[in-house]
Order: structure tokens, then C-alpha cells, then sequence
């Protein structure tokens, strides 16, 4: 059974640990723990259940019959940067794709779920690299308060 209030008080510490970090200079990106974090967050409140390999082509995580790719971000109060870096094919192994905003201390910002073929359609090349914009997402927004298992997204808030 999850212990809701353990894995909140974790994710406190370490962003406060992320905090002091920055602050020192020590850390300057929030890739990797990111990602895990929305990975999670994903699994958690649709009954999901990761890739066994980590290394899995195209998708990271699967709900029922469905290949969900997730991008997770963490922005800090001072970025403007709206937009996932996409870099798939047409034909990639993904049903949907979720997007999650955080803010830089993991407060949960913007939730977005697409179908692949949707989302696809989205993408446009800046600077060479495909991305998504946010903005351009907006008809597949889910509100925070209507993700299911509020007592987990709470976590977030």
C-alpha cells in the first residue's frame, strides 16, 4: 500500500536538498529525476505500469492496452519556454502522449494527454529540433482537479 504522506514528505526533502544544490551551483539540471518523477506520477494515478526495459523504444509506460510516452518538465519561475523536444517518427510505437509541467519545487503546473496521432500533427521544427508546444496542446488539458486519484496528485500541490 503507497504511504501518501512518507512519499510526500520525500519529495519535500529533496527539493529542498535541489534547492541548496542550485544554490551552490552544484546543480544546474532537473533531467533525469524529472522524468522518474512524472514517469511515477503517471503510473500512479492511471494504474500504469512501467517499460521493463529502460531503454524501451518510443514508450515509457503502459496503461491497460495503451503505450504512453511521458515528458515531464520542472521550470523555474524565470522560464518562458513552453514547449517538449518530440523527436519520434510518424509510425512510433506510442498510443498517447503526456506532457507534465512542474514547477522548479514540483508543484504540479499543466497536464496534457494525447493521442499519438494528435500530437504528431503538432509538432514543428524551431531551431532544427522538433517540438510540441505547449500552447498548441491546450484542447488536450486535463485540469489538475480532475485527474483521478486526487490523494496523489496532492502530493504535488
Amino acid at each position: 500500500m503507497l504511504d501518501v504522506n512518507n512519499t510526500k514528505n520525500a519529495i519535500k526533502n529533496y527539493v529542498q536538498a535541489k534547492k541548496k544544490l542550485r544554490e551552490l551551483d552544484i546543480a544546474i539540471s532537473e533531467r533525469q529525476i524529472v522524468s522518474e518523477i512524472g514517469e511515477w506520477l503517471v503510473i500512479q494515478i492511471y494504474n500504469g505500469k512501467r517499460a521493463e526495459n529502460k531503454t524501451q523504444k518510443h514508450w515509457d509506460i503502459l496503461i491497460e492496452d495503451k503505450k504512453i510516452q511521458v515528458k515531464a518538465h520542472a521550470k523555474g519561475d524565470n522560464t518562458t519556454a513552453r514547449w517538449t523536444n518530440i523527436n519520434y517518427p510518424k509510425k512510433a510505437n506510442i498510443d498517447e502522449l503526456i506532457v507534465i509541467i512542474f514547477s522548479q519545487d514540483f508543484t504540479l503546473k499543466e497536464f496534457y494527454r494525447a493521442p499519438w496521432k494528435s500530437a504528431y500533427k503538432l509538432i514543428k521544427r524551431e531551431n532544427k529540433k522538433p517540438v510540441i508546444n505547449w500552447n498548441d496542446l491546450a484542447t488536450h488539458r486535463i485540469d489538475i482537479h480532475d485527474l483521478p486519484k486526487q490523494n496523489i496528485v496532492k502530493i504535488f500541490s
